[in-house]
Order: structure tokens, then C-alpha cells, then sequence
């Protein structure tokens, strides 16, 4: 759904740009400008935005009982999404927030699995 969501603003906003590209002037204070520009934050802002928080809530309660990261990742990814079901309006660097923890958890996996020296699944005969 994040995906989905994430690609129909990037279609939007790239239909923006397209659009106004070849125009001469300032063409900022058309009403279609700023349909198409008000359509592509409210896209990001509420629907992409909010889906990732929902993503991090259960990927954290997963790792919760499931142990496949540590503690304190889920329980910052709880912190996270609370940052930006209530915060992305007001605090700019919200946006960061998701990629950044998905970059934590994705390394604290990849170490874990190194730490334990599971090989490949090709190696495995698998």
C-alpha cells in the first residue's frame, strides 16, 4: 500500500512538472497549479506518511515477539510513528524518519545474521 500510494504522488507530481514545463511566465498562481500541487502534498502528507507510521507500529510489534531485532529498535520505531502520525505537519525532517529506521533495522538484521554465520540458501543445498 506504502508503495502503491508513494508511486500515484510521484505520477502526480510528475504530471505537474510536465505540465507547466513549456509554459511561458509564471504560470504558480493558476488554479490548476495549485490543485495538482495541494493534490501531491496531501497525497504525501497524509496517505504515504501515515502508512509508513501504520508500517513501523506493526513491523515493530513484530520484532517485539518475534525477536528478529532488538528491543529497542521496536520500541523506537513506536516512538517514530507516533512522531509521524503527530508531527509530519509541523516538523519538516519528519519525512527522514521512516527511511532512516528501516535502514537501522535492515542493518541490525544483516549483522545479527552475520553474528550467527547462517550461510546462503543456494550453500544450504536449498
Amino acid at each position: 500500500m506504502f508503495l502503491a500510494t508513494l508511486f500515484v504522488t510521484a505520477a502526480l507530481g510528475g504530471g505537474l512538472l510536465i505540465g507547466f514545463a513549456g509554459k511561458s511566465g509564471d504560470q504558480t498562481g493558476s488554479p490548476t497549479f495549485q490543485f495538482a500541487r495541494a493534490a501531491v502534498y496531501t497525497m504525501m502528507n497524509i496517505y504515504v506518511i501515515k502508512i509508513a507510521a501504520v508500517f513501523m507500529i506493526s513491523t515493530s510489534t513484530v520484532a517485539l515477539y518475534t525477536a528478529i531485532a532488538p528491543r529497542w529498535i521496536a520500541f523506537l520505531g513506536y516512538a517514530l510513528a507516533v512522531l509521524l502520525l503527530a508531527g509530519s505537519y509541523s516538523i519538516d525532517w519528519s519525512f527522514a524518519v521512516f527511511p532512516l529506521w528501516v535502514f537501522l533495522l535492515s542493518l541490525s538484521i544483516l549483522a545479527d545474521n552475520f553474528r550467527t554465520g547462517t550461510p546462503p540458501a543456494a550453500e544450504q543445498g536449498g
